[in-house]
């Protein structure tokens, strides 16, 4: 009816539930179109349905892993920092207490420089470009200091992420 009486437009996409012969439940996708004559009125309604049945209970599974994986990270008592290029990407909760920040804001887009002295700064980069080089993790501990003069101890694994690695290396 609000095709026909034009509230939605020419063309409508809606998901509905079906039971079908065999008593099964089905997602319906709808891709609905409105014909109209040659004086604007409409005349028949042309709709077609695709089962997304299984293409939602994918994205339902693919939407609860990403949550738990993303809990995993957020929570783990490991401070964590992704870093593409010489930029923060993503920290997580420790790793925010660990730099002495108090949220992720403080960290994320800024670079070694803005958040070591230069020489941690400097011995950081190459140490970056070392591992993506080689894709090849590295372990170390070592102390650091933050442009406030502040001391820290990392016990720090660093490990190359292939999706932010290109062939002229960093992304």
């Amino acid at each position: 009816d609000k095709l026909f009486s034009g509230e939605i437009g020419n063309e409508s996409y809606y998901v509905n539930a079906i039971i079908t012969s065999k008593n099964e439940e089905k997602i319906i996708g709808w891709h609905n179109a409105l014909l109209l004559d040659s004086e604007g009125n409409a005349t028949h309604i042309i709709g077609s349905g695709d089962d997304i049945t299984e293409k939602l209970k994918i994205e339902n599974q693919l939407k609860e892993s990403e949550e738990r994986w993303r809990h995993l990270l957020e929570y783990s008592p490991i401070g964590i920092a992704i870093i593409r290029g010489t930029e923060v990407v993503y920290v997580n909760n420790e790793m925010i207490k660990i730099a002495g920040a108090s949220r992720k804001e403080e960290i994320i887009g800024k670079n070694d420089y803005q958040l070591y002295d230069v020489e941690t700064a400097n011995n950081y980069i190459m140490d970056d470009k070392h591992i993506i080089e080689n894709c090849k993790p590295k372990y170390y501990e070592a102390w650091a200091s933050f442009p406030d003069g502040r001391p820290v101890f990392y016990n720090t694994l660093k490990s190359p992420f292939k999706d932010f690695i290109s062939r002229d290396g960093l992304r």
